[in-house]
């Protein structure tokens, strides 16, 4: 884990004890938390118990998984609509052109991605 110093006046406590050690920190006022824990924020009821132990009562996003789930989606559409992709698998499959892509792996069209 990573490890940060702050000075006294900006933070209060640790956020969390993990093992008996301290990560992360809340600011003296409550409204900012860190911690280097990855993925803590990933799960929703975590999140959401996090939050409300820090004060915050206003509304909540839901299911913050299917909506993180649904921009890849539209943004692997967008890939995909925007690059010819058989010629982008001939050319990662090809021992001469491995690692050397060019414009000839953009859209049919020629175009660059908007």
């Amino acid at each position: 884990m990573g490890d940060s110093d702050g000075d006294a006046p900006t933070t209060v406590a640790p956020l969390l004890e993990l093992d008996g050690r301290s990560d992360g920190a809340v600011s003296a006022d409550g409204r900012i938390a860190g911690t280097y824990l990855y993925g803590l924020f990933h799960n929703d009821a975590v999140r959401e118990a996090l939050l409300r132990g820090l004060g915050w009562d206003g509304p909540l996003a839901g299911n913050a998984w299917a909506a993180r789930e649904a921009a890849f989606d539209r943004l692997a559409s967008s890939v995909r609509g925007h690059l010819d992709m058989d010629r982008l698998q001939d050319l990662l499959q090809s021992p001469s052109t491995a690692g050397r892509l060019t414009g000839s792996a953009m859209h049919p069209s020629g175009s660059p991605a908007p």
